[in-house]
């Protein structure tokens, strides 16, 4: 008899959070906090990481927008790790560098890989809230500013209003 644990596609572990970049980081610390986004008003529930982003209630807005979508169109349920966890699961993997992918204006690779977490009807809606996210993460990161003032100026148009 076999005692091993069964693990779902989804969760299977791909990496270690420590070895990936800030904003794939803080992608995946939004989605293991996706049930606080929508039920907690604690600044404390929060990681320092994902606090400021989370406590502005536009961008939790809009964060909430694109899980909810992922949510309601997904291909099967999207599986994450524990919030403290140190391993990256594959479904976390896929959700963070389609952030990355989404806010870097790489539509192929972004396309891709919304294909594999949601149906192909809202896959561009998909990448669209996911680059609205890779944004807000980014703009957030206070050790890092690849926007000039224009830039900012110009995303906030096109994409917070």
């Amino acid at each position: 008899m076999s005692t091993s644990r069964f693990t779902a596609a989804g969760e299977v572990t791909v990496g270690m959070i420590e070895a990936i970049p800030t904003l794939e980081r803080k992608s995946i610390l939004l989605l293991r906090h996706a049930n606080k986004l929508a039920s907690s008003d604690e600044k404390t529930e929060f990681p320092p990481e994902i606090r400021e982003v989370c406590m502005n209630q536009g961008q939790r807005f809009r964060i909430l927008k694109l899980l909810d979508l992922i949510a309601l169109n997904s291909r099967r349920p999207l599986m994450y790790h524990e919030p403290t966890c140190k391993c990256i699961g594959a479904d976390e993997n896929v959700f963070a560098n389609l952030i990355r992918f989404s806010g870097d204006g790489n539509e192929d690779e972004a396309l891709i890989l919304a294909s594999l977490i949601v149906r192909s009807s809202v896959i561009g809606q998909v990448t669209k809230e996911a680059a609205i996210i890779s944004y807000l993460l980014d703009y957030n990161l206070s050790e890092y500013q690849s926007f000039s003032l224009s830039d900012n100026v110009a995303m906030k148009k096109t994409y917070l209003n």
